[in-house]
């Protein structure tokens, strides 16, 4: 320490530090702060003075402070120690105790048929133009997301409104598609606390004095239809998971854009491909690794990739059609 910081010792017979700055105009104590012991009841005075004196701050800020005035040795450790023991902080940055977890539904763990048993959620809505000879509309649709209990993989389909027969409409999409689930999961219509307020009226309205018509379709299909009781938005965490996944892509995509159609669909089809083509289990280092497992994996075989399209993203927009303009936009995405 007295090669490093040359001691020098006042009339006092306080240590203080030395150095090249004698001949500097800044301040005496932070040209040449006072040196004082790492574990001295001292120190640890003033480590809780700075500390409080500037509002409780970090250790780093402490530090920086104090060394305005002394010096202390090995002072980052100490100051690290000193403020673990502020009671003020620690209150404020108090943690709860981790939430006890249920055990996992019967429908998690249990193997099953792809699709066999699915949650449904809504998604919306979402604003596309349609053309009426020369005027354009703008009008809203939805997306009704199936998710699978066994593999996580995701179905989209989008619709038109939120009726009852528009979604008994989107269930025989599905269920032409991927097969009659067994059991299907969703909420009831009355619970729908994590939708905007305009769909959230919708769907009360939709399920309001139609649950029976749509228990009823079940039961003919031969489908058992299980509805979170209210004000239990957690049961659903599952597809809201997917929901979140969903908007995650369309609102780096779209933006503020408006697609027609046909534009909206494909992006959707495209987005549910990329959804399940996410990995299952984190990447490995193994070189012999080739290929990640994915839930298309255990749909089709193999990953969904979409037919390889020709690079627009060096071409201007005003020479794009509106077709290579949304290729445009997913490649984009991706480049992020």
């Amino acid at each position: 320490m007295c090669r490093t910081m040359g001691p020098l010792k006042n009339d006092s017979g306080l240590l203080r530090v030395g150095g090249r700055l004698r001949n500097s105009p800044i301040p005496r104590n932070q040209k040449h702060p006072m040196i004082i012991p790492t574990n001295h009841n001292f120190t640890y005075i003033v480590i809780n003075h700075f500390h409080i004196l500037y509002f409780h701050t970090g250790a780093e800020a402490t530090l920086a402070n104090i060394r305005d005035s002394f010096w202390i040795p090995s002072a980052r450790n100490v100051v690290r120690k000193i403020l673990r023991t502020c009671i003020t902080c620690r209150k404020v940055s108090a943690k709860g105790s981790p939430q006890l977890m249920a055990d996992l539904p019967a429908t998690r763990v249990t193997a099953c048929r792809f699709f066999s048993q699915v949650g449904i959620d809504y998604c919306g809505p979402f604003q596309l133009k349609t053309f009426s000879g020369k005027c354009r509309q703008i009008r809203k649709v939805y997306v009704c997301v199936f998710i699978c209990f066994t593999v996580k993989a995701i179905h989209l389909e989008i619709v038109s409104d939120l009726t009852t027969e528009t979604f008994l409409a989107a269930f025989k999409w599905f269920v032409a598609r991927r097969g009659r689930p067994s059991e299907i999961h969703s909420d009831n219509g009355r619970n729908f606390v994590g939708a905007n307020n305009e769909l959230r009226k919708i769907l009360k309205a939709l399920f309001k004095g139609k649950m029976e018509e749509i228990i009823d379709f079940l039961s003919k299909e031969q489908i058992k239809g299980n509805f979170n009781p209210p004000s239990a938005p957690h049961f659903g965490g599952q597809w809201e998971a997917g929901v979140r996944s969903l908007k995650y892509h369309l609102k780096r995509v779209i933006a503020n854009s408006i697609l027609s159609h046909e534009e909206f669909l494909t992006l959707v089809v495209q987005i549910e491909a990329v959804l399940d083509s996410r990995p299952i289990y984190p990447l490995s280092n193994d070189p012999n690794d080739v290929e990640t497992l994915t839930h298309a994996h255990f749909l089709v075989g193999s990953s969904l990739v979409a037919v390889p399209d020709p690079d627009y993203t060096e071409i201007s927009m005003n020479r794009l059609s509106r077709w290579q303009l949304v290729q445009r936009m997913n490649q984009h995405f991706w480049r992020k």
